[in-house]
């Protein structure tokens, strides 16, 4: 049986990413503005490093194996930080 009550529900998920240039965050809209499966809307913050990701519950590991090439290969930190239910 599944519960579909809680199926539409939205989260904002809340990751920390190394971003230190225009350039991150252009990599990171890049990544992020091609995803529409799992992401309804984002918000990419240079000044606070960090990128908001309004979806379904659960969505983390798909962000992060996302945007985990480019991290690594920018050397940036990336983690997820926390989730928050939209009200």
């Amino acid at each position: 049986m599944v519960d579909t009550a809680h199926s539409d529900k939205k989260f904002v998920h809340v990751f920390h990413v190394g971003m230190t240039c225009s350039g991150c965050t252009n990599a990171i809209n890049k990544l992020m503005s091609t995803e529409t499966s799992y992401v309804d809307s984002y918000e990419i913050s240079l000044e606070d490093k960090t990128l908001k990701v309004v979806g379904k519950e659960g969505i983390e590991q798909q962000v992060l194996a996302r945007l985990n090439k480019w991290a690594t290969a920018s050397k940036k930190e990336l983690e997820f930080v926390s989730k928050t239910e939209l009200q």
